[in-house]
């Protein structure tokens, strides 16, 4: 929260000005996270989950898995009501054109196509793509890093998507998997009766 300015949007003769000014009036944010430890006034004041009515215009909601929020976008593409597209990548909580893992996109030209539809009525053809694209990433050895992350583009007509089912899955004894508690169990036993 006081992070200084960046000089070459703020200009080079206003950046330590208006830095020290953050600095003078920056509220530690830990004072009202520990004073608000339930959802209360403080918290409801603000989200989009408490009101998703209240959203009439068009939204572009972009996050990546990577990310804390991975869910958000999933949430606003099937309550939202207005038109909406998203855009799921591998990335953390930053901009998809300087996000690690990759691989990145050029997302400032997808910001301008949404623009240039949304804000000049230029027929972008945005419109006509699937609701969700969102990155399908292949298995890799587990690391604390990932420069990238292989996968490929899926995309989605809307959300809720028609290609994709639920199943529960349940663990059994001896750490199988199945469908029911019945199924697992039978794996167990088919497992212990080969040697496994």
């Amino acid at each position: 929260m006081a992070q200084s300015p960046d000089p070459e949007i703020v200009g080079e003769d206003r950046w330590r000005a208006a830095w020290m000014g953050r600095l003078e009036n920056a509220r530690p944010t830990l004072i009202d996270w520990v004073t608000h430890q339930r959802r209360d006034a403080f918290w409801k004041q603000g989200p989009v989950c408490e009101d998703y009515g209240a959203i009439y215009c068009a939204v572009f909601a972009v996050g990546g898995w990577a990310d804390g929020y991975s869910n958000a976008v999933f949430r606003l593409l099937s309550r939202l009501k207005g038109p909406r597209t998203g855009l799921v990548g591998p990335w953390g909580h930053t901009y998809p054109h300087d996000a690690v893992p990759g691989p990145s996109i050029g997302f400032l030209q997808e910001c301008l196509r949404w623009w240039d539809h949304w804000l000049k009525g230029k027929d972008a053809g945005i419109m006509q793509e699937p609701m969700l694209r969102s990155w399908m990433m292949d298995w890799v050895e587990p690391a604390a890093h990932y420069d990238e992350r292989p996968g490929h583009l899926v995309a989605d007509p809307s959300w809720p998507s028609p290609h994709v089912n639920s199943s529960i899955f349940r663990l059994g004894t001896g750490g199988t998997v199945g469908n029911s508690v019945r199924e697992a169990m039978m794996m167990e036993r088919r497992e212990s009766s080969h040697g496994y």
